[in-house]
């Protein structure tokens, strides 16, 4: 029996999930979905759960982050959004968004890793300090995220047992989310599915 997660996308946001553990395979279950919601489109994700972690497109997209320089960085009550851009307005704007409510941050010269709320002003004045800092190091493991940037800043991120805990996404269509206990659920560009 395999797990589908489909996604709901209006005027280009994703607007709701719906997961099946059903014996029904992916086409039949977008279908379903689709007959639910009018005016909408529907993405079945391409991997989820163990499988989605040991699929190779994963590093593959994962890498296409490294060398990026961290552009932008937004704090909200509910998320830390990292942004970046390409160097070249042909290239794919790439996403991560931290929904968890605390980072693990290791500071530019330092050995010790600190646990900060988000919005914590050690958090915020780390990532200003981190712009235009390329990446040199992404990797997930276990549903934990880690980035590191060249000047020295490594976030951590964990998962959660109850929460989405993070996602990446492209403007190419990728969406990779850290679904509760750390599971993977991907939907890959629309031309690697």
């Amino acid at each position: 029996m395999d797990i589908h997660t489909a996604i709901v996308i209006r005027n280009g946001v994703r607007v709701d999930a719906y997961t099946s553990s059903m014996s029904e395979g992916a086409d039949d279950f977008a279908a379903k979905v689709a007959s639910l919601i009018s005016g909408s489109s529907v993405r079945v994700s391409d991997a989820s759960g163990s499988a989605a972690s040991a699929d190779p497109r994963l590093a593959e997209q994962l890498q296409l982050i490294v060398g990026r320089k961290l552009s932008q960085f937004s704090v909200s009550r509910f998320a830390i959004r990292l942004a970046f851009w390409g160097e070249d307005i042909g290239s794919v704007s790439r996403e991560i968004q931290v929904e968890h409510e605390t980072l693990e941050l290791r500071l530019p010269n330092s050995d010790r890793t600190a646990s900060l709320d988000r919005d914590d002003p050690v958090a915020v004045t780390s990532l200003l300090s981190a712009l235009s800092q390329p990446v040199i190091r992404l990797s997930v493991d276990d549903g934990k995220l880690v980035v590191e940037l060249k000047g020295g800043l490594v976030i951590g991120v964990d998962s959660d047992e109850h929460y989405e805990s993070w996602q990446i996404n492209s403007d190419d269509g990728l969406l990779i989310v850290c679904a509760p206990g750390g599971e993977l659920t991907i939907w890959y560009p629309e031309s690697q599915s």
